[in-house]
């Protein structure tokens, strides 16, 4: 959890730095690099930190940690819709 909240944390300044570019240049362009950034990013510390791993094992670890992530979304997704429904 620690880990995966630095690597969100660090996406977060990607994230803001290209909003505020954006806002002076209107590029669609500017709309995945940010998402690339971060994702690269990831990979890149996901290897770094696992590197008494062979990187095929560290590739996998971070593969499992984005599906987890987008299982966790779609669960708070899910109960978010069933909560919305019973109020």
């Amino acid at each position: 959890i620690v880990i995966n909240s630095y690597i969100t944390g660090q996406q977060a300044l990607f994230y803001a730095f290209f909003t505020v570019i954006k806002s002076f240049v209107s590029l669609d362009i500017l709309e995945l690099i940010p998402v690339l950034l971060a994702f690269i990013y990831a990979l890149w510390f996901y290897s770094s930190f696992f590197v008494y791993f062979c990187r095929l094992s560290s590739f996998y670890r971070s593969m499992l940690t984005y599906i987890l992530y987008l299982v966790f979304c779609f669960g708070s997704l899910i109960f978010s819709f069933a909560i919305s429904k019973l109020f």
